[in-house]
């Protein structure tokens, strides 16, 4: 039965693309169209993620806003405690400025990055591209799918890998989900 409404739901996101459209990116304004209610990206061949973006203007989210910000489930939950922790609500900070909320390292080879710190952070076209890839790397840790993450780790434990300044990292994506820090990742989303 899921099967057949993935199906059903691919069929309905083609029939918006418009074919006179240079489609190569799949991350162009037709694709993440605000007005279908929820967007989706094509990770692989034949594999898609698709997400429920509810009370998010696609096209009008502002950095220094946070009721302008992606929400709708405890992954968005998640990144937007993340996109506080890396700085994303700072005027001129390094996520904001490169439409990255996450801070990620992910999609650098495709979309072309910046060093910072020995790291290469991916410079998104546009915030709502930096939103989707940071839900996705948080739902790819809760099932499983990450190289370096999973959601039987800590906070602590994931903060450690994904932040220099893991202890104040950890502090604020806790202090932003009303968890302590030794809790794991996997329980937040559970419960």
């Amino acid at each position: 039965m899921i099967n057949l409404i993935l199906i059903i739901l691919f069929l309905v996101i083609v029939s918006h693309f418009d074919t006179s459209e240079n489609t190569e990116s799949i991350f162009n304004d037709n694709f993440l169209n605000k007005d279908s209610g929820f967007s989706i990206i094509f990770q692989s061949a034949g594999d898609f993620v698709e997400n429920l973006i509810s009370n998010t203007d696609l096209n009008n989210i502002n950095p220094n806003d946070v009721s302008t910000w992606p929400s709708g489930d405890k992954f968005w939950d998640i990144a937007k405690a993340i996109a506080i922790a890396e700085g994303y609500n700072i005027p001129n900070s390094n996520s904001q400025r490169l439409h990255n909320p996450g801070d990620l390292s992910d999609g650098a080879d495709k979309y072309g990055f910046e060093e910072h710190s020995g790291s290469r952070i991916t410079i998104f076209p546009t915030d709502y591209i930096g939103w989707q890839w940071l839900y996705n790397k948080v739902k790819n840790i809760y099932n499983g799918n990450s190289k370096v993450y999973n959601g039987n780790m800590t906070w602590i434990e994931i903060a450690q890998k994904y932040a220099g300044d893991w202890q104040n990292w950890v502090n604020n994506v806790t202090k932003e989900l009303g968890v302590a820090a030794n809790d794991v990742f996997s329980n937040y989303i559970d419960t």
